[in-house]
């Protein structure tokens, strides 16, 4: 997975958001962001691959879960995004998603991808991201 400065189009290709990429692992909290990665699952309209983005909040305490399930206080999975892969027309491998990243305390959050084909087994890809707050 790549983090890119904003969306990467339709139909992206790893040369052509290498210059958007970017270049460390910081987010800022209210920001727009991309994240670029491919997938080499089979999926078609008739056979689509699930796709699942979260991120999580690491070193919640009890009472901050608590919280949080009551929804009160800030989310300690802020962002959660699951959708239908159908595959590229072109049958290319590069996907992209345009994420809008809430306003939430800053800290290390874990994001995590999760691609998983009709019948299939599930593939996982994780890292780290640090968000920071606005200048």
């Amino acid at each position: 997975m790549l983090l890119l400065k904003k969306g990467a189009g339709t139909a992206p290709t790893l040369d052509a958001v290498l210059a958007d990429a970017l270049g460390s692992r910081d987010i800022v909290a209210g920001s727009t962001i991309g994240i670029y990665w491919e997938s080499y699952t089979p999926a078609s309209p008739s056979r689509p691959a699930e796709v699942s983005l979260t991120a999580t909040r690491q070193n919640v305490s009890r009472l901050e879960r608590a919280r949080a399930a009551l929804r009160v206080g800030s989310a300690v999975r802020p962002v959660a995004v699951r959708f239908q892969d159908t595959g590229r027309p072109d049958g290319q491998p590069g996907r992209s998603l345009t994420v809008s990243w809430p306003e939430v305390p800053p800290g290390t959050y874990t994001v995590e991808l999760i691609v998983t084909p009709q019948g299939g087994v599930a593939a996982t890809s994780a890292f780290e991201v640090r968000v920071v707050k606005r200048d």
